[in-house]
């Protein structure tokens, strides 16, 4: 459980150091005209538009919740490898990659709609990222909705620790994440068409 819970904050602080002031500020300049000049620059719009950095506070928890972890892993002498803690990095990049995809298909939504203010709606869902993903029923409410977001956290942590688990959770958490990134993409595309058009 003590893996679980730093992984759950590892994660939602690195989330909020990485995207939460470019969540917020990119909503505020597509409806006001200012989103223009992250077009006029010769680099990706997307990753402009997000990785704008946030506070020392969040990358700071982060770091306390790695060093707490290492703790409890030696403490308990957790089975931990080389290559468990490389796929423990890689899901948690993939996770925040599902984070970051889930929210920007939101925001996307004010190229098309016009202030749409979802900037957190990422982090609107910790509470089920908070819990095993194991412990939600297996109805197709859960399965859809709940189980995508519960895996963020309950998967790197699983991993981290070579610990068996259910094949159908990490079958969603994969699915999720490409389902997701390809939905991004093209709302974002044609998102920014919507607004080029609109503004030129």
């Amino acid at each position: 459980m003590y893996i679980l819970f730093f992984t759950f904050e590892i994660f939602t602080y690195l989330a909020f150091y990485l995207y939460w002031k470019g969540f917020l500020e990119t909503v505020r300049h597509i409806n006001t005209g200012q989103f223009d000049i992250v077009l006029a620059k010769p680099a990706s719009s997307w990753l402009i538009t997000f990785f704008r950095g946030g506070g020392l506070h969040n990358i700071l928890a982060a770091v306390l919740g790695s060093i707490y972890l290492i703790i409890v892993i030696h403490n308990y002498s957790l089975p931990v490898s080389i290559l468990s803690i490389c796929l423990y990095i890689f899901s948690m990049s993939l996770s925040l990659i599902f984070l970051l995809c889930f929210t920007s298909i939101f925001i996307s939504l004010n190229f098309i709609f016009g202030n749409f203010q979802a900037s957190g709606i990422g982090f609107s869902f910790q509470d089920l990222y908070k819990y095993p993903a194991q412990i939600y029923p297996k109805s197709w409410f859960f399965i859809l909705v709940v189980t995508p977001f519960s895996a963020l956290v309950t998967v790197p942590a699983t991993l981290l620790i070579s610990k068996p688990f259910d094949m159908s959770i990490l079958g969603i958490y994969l699915g999720s994440i490409i389902i997701t990134s390809i939905i991004c993409n093209l709302l974002w595309r044609f998102g920014l068409r919507r607004y080029s058009s609109a503004s030129s």
